[in-house]
């Protein structure tokens, strides 16, 4: 369910660990940080659960095998299937619309049916600046559409012009071009077009964050979008003869190394304004890594210190950094799509707490398959909730319980009795067919803050 907000929240999510910048707010309402990592940034709007699904043991055996070595062909291999086999049902797709006057100048939409004033996400590829497509093979890149779409985002998975044919700013320009389109389309599939977010991986990260940053290139409003996801992309550009892409990277930026500080995206960080989450991956190229260390410290000192939010994936490579979402491992994909909600917000004596899923905070896992199990966990990560402002379950005034089914009341009574015993606060039970992650309990409350 969505989490709680309303009057005074900070939105909880994405990519802070309370430090990207400081939100300021002189309503009386305050936010409750709730135990775990990062819960209060600004980002998606999104109704995905708190959990997190790991590598699998298979998987990460096969991507240390792979280590540095080249990564396409084995990756494939590796998550294909899986991508075949994802759940892709509630999802709608539209293909091939048009946002600007080159071949090149297409995009996908992905939304969940009947979704209203959702956020938009909107993903680049990558291809080493002169290569690379919205769809590589039948589910690749399609999975990150598929994957943020069920978390309740629409998104948008666009391509761009290539080198030789063009040059650099083309990319930057394109995606001028693409968040244009998206402004003025989102409503009509169900998206907010004031929440337009933009993930890029590889040279499509060079493309978002050149548009991002470099002040140049945005729209006569400015830039139009909320913050980006970086992943694995070349920031500082450099004539680097280690580097896999030189080839495409003089395609596109030129051979005059000169011109190279003044086309590269760190170099403009300082007079923007637009939040960042990077991501690596453990295999990824050194020169990647390196240059995600150069823009991390310079929106660093932009922000006066307060560090943007740096994710370095295990025993992932440059290409199952985005393979593996909507894989059944959602290390990326859970990162990218907290939800844009505080845990808690307390005003005028009361504490309003956001639903909680019977996740474990400190697995990241669902116990187990039993409800009477969701049940008792959802609940303690209630009571870990209130005990943040210093109330209890004993304080509670109101309980809203959701149950995937029915049938299951009885065996979620019998828990819930036993954890709020002699204490009989108001209660709701709502029906529901699905809940996420397929979780069968969800509960959220209202309690009385002690004096």
């Amino acid at each position: 369910m969505q989490g709680a907000g309303g009057k005074g929240a900070v939105p909880g999510g994405l990519w802070d660990d309370g430090h990207l910048w400081q939100m300021r707010h002189t309503g009386r309402p305050r936010t409750v940080r709730h135990v775990g990592p990062a819960l209060v940034a600004a980002v998606l709007v999104t109704t995905v659960g708190a959990a997190q699904t790991p590598t699998p043991e298979s998987i990460k055996r096969q991507l240390i095998e792979i280590g540095f070595g080249n990564p396409y062909v084995s990756t494939a291999e590796i998550y294909d299937t899986l991508h075949a086999q994802a759940p892709k049902a509630g999802v709608e797709v539209t293909k091939d619309h048009v946002y600007g006057d080159h071949e090149r100048h297409r995009l996908d939409v992905y939304r969940p049916a009947d979704t209203r004033d959702a956020d938009v996400l909107v993903y680049v590829h990558g291809g080493g600046y002169r290569s690379g497509d919205r769809d590589i093979s039948e589910h690749l890149y399609a999975n990150v559409g598929f994957y943020f779409a069920r978390q309740g985002l629409v998104v948008v998975n666009a391509t761009y012009r290539l080198a030789p044919e063009v040059t650099w700013p083309s990319g930057a320009e394109d995606m001028r071009g693409i968040v244009s389109w998206v402004q003025q389309h989102a409503r009509e599939y169900g998206g907010n077009p004031d929440r337009v977010f933009m993930m890029g991986h590889s040279a499509g990260a060079t493309h978002v964050a050149t548009y991002a940053f470099d002040g140049r290139f945005h729209l006569p409003d400015g830039p139009g979008v909320s913050g980006v996801v970086l992943v694995s992309g070349r920031y500082t550009i450099k004539s680097d003869p280690d580097d896999v892409s030189l080839d495409g990277i003089r395609l596109y930026f030129g051979d005059e190394s000169a011109r190279y500080p003044s086309r590269s995206a760190v170099s403009h960080v300082a007079n923007s304004s637009v939040p960042a989450l990077l991501v690596i991956a453990e295999f990824d190229q050194r020169n990647l890594v390196e240059t995600t260390g150069e823009l991390f410290t310079a929106l660093c000192d932009r922000d006066d210190g307060r560090c943007p939010r740096l994710l370095q994936l295990p025993y992932h490579n440059h290409m199952s950094v985005i393979s593996h979402i909507n894989s059944g491992e959602d290390i990326l994909g859970h990162e990218v799509s907290r939800g844009h909600y505080s845990q808690a917000i307390v005003h005028n004596g009361l504490v309003f707490t956001a639903g909680q899923l019977p996740f474990d905070p400190r697995t990241g896992q669902v116990p187990s398959e039993s409800v009477k199990d969701q049940t008792r966990q959802a609940i303690e990560n209630v009571a870990n909730v209130l005990a943040a402002v210093g109330a209890s379950l004993n304080d509670v005034i109101k309980v809203t319980v959701f149950v995937s089914d029915i049938g299951l009341w009885g065996q979620v009574n019998e828990v819930y009795t036993d954890m709020f015993a002699d204490h009989k606060p108001a209660r709701s039970v709502v029906p529901t067919r699905d809940l996420h992650n397929d979780v069968k309990i969800e509960i959220e409350a209202i309690a009385a803050v002690p004096q």
